[in-house]
């Protein structure tokens, strides 16, 4: 991210997908919002932005990628992976923490389960425990690496023309190809340090996802329900991959 977009997510404030904190003041109080976001949905953490918008920067960049990393590695259950970018705005020393979605949802910070809800941080009640147990293992296939497969085998132009139409819909700056972008789609998963596509990377980017056996027997599903909710049930399709 470079410093005219940070500066466009400053002025927004915060919201469902931002966080601005003043300053690293410990691991444990980072470790809530980045939890928060790794349960609901990708955010942004930005050090040193008080909570106004008002852009104060910090003192020492290496003190503050370290707190992060031990919020990250120490205070978060199962360990978070994140982007930390040093980022300089009118003199000041800004930190950008690029935090996905993760996969293996429930994450713990202190031993709390935090979710997202707007532009505040809460702990999760007994019924969104309860979702995001089913929900991780209903997804867990999809999340499983691909035998066989290589990040060549993943199409970066299907990849862009997703993130194109992605970020038209949620009017946030356009993300360049990278390995930490395929992590944040979940198109792979890292295996003994090596990244390796998933299942549904390769569904969904695959340049020729007929080759894989996790992927010969796959489809999608769309359903139509009545109304914006999930509610009653209207048809559904189910169409293989050829």
């Amino acid at each position: 991210m470079d410093s005219k977009a940070l500066e466009e997510l400053i002025r927004k404030g915060e919201s469902q997908n931002v966080e601005f904190k003043q300053s690293a003041s410990s691991a444990k109080d980072l470790a809530k919002e980045i939890a928060a976001f790794a349960n609901t949905f990708d955010g942004i953490l930005i050090i040193g932005v008080d909570d106004k918008g008002t852009i104060t920067g910090i003192k020492d960049f290496k003190e503050t990628e370290q707190t992060i990393s031990n919020a990250l590695n120490h205070n978060c259950i199962p360990p978070i992976q994140a982007s930390i970018s040093r980022i300089e705005i009118s003199g000041k020393i800004l930190v950008a923490v690029d935090i996905p979605a993760g996969i293996s949802k429930p994450y713990e910070a202190n031993h709390v389960i935090y979710l997202r809800d707007g532009s505040s941080t809460r702990p999760a009640s007994r019924e969104d425990k309860q979702d995001m147990y089913s929900s991780s293992i209903k997804e867990g296939y999809d999340m499983l690496p691909v035998k066989g497969a290589v990040l060549d085998d993943l199409s970066q132009d299907e990849i862009a023309r997703y993130i194109q139409r992605r970020n038209a819909r949620l009017n946030t700056p356009i993300e360049p190809f990278s390995e930490f972008l395929l992590m944040k789609l979940n198109a792979v998963a890292q295996i003994n340090e090596t990244l390796i596509p998933t299942v549904s990377g390769i569904l969904l980017f695959g340049k020729e996802p007929q080759r894989f056996a996790e992927t010969r027997l796959g489809y999608i599903r769309l359903a139509r329900f009545k109304g914006k909710e999930v509610g009653t049930f209207i048809d559904q399709v189910d169409e293989a991959v050829k």
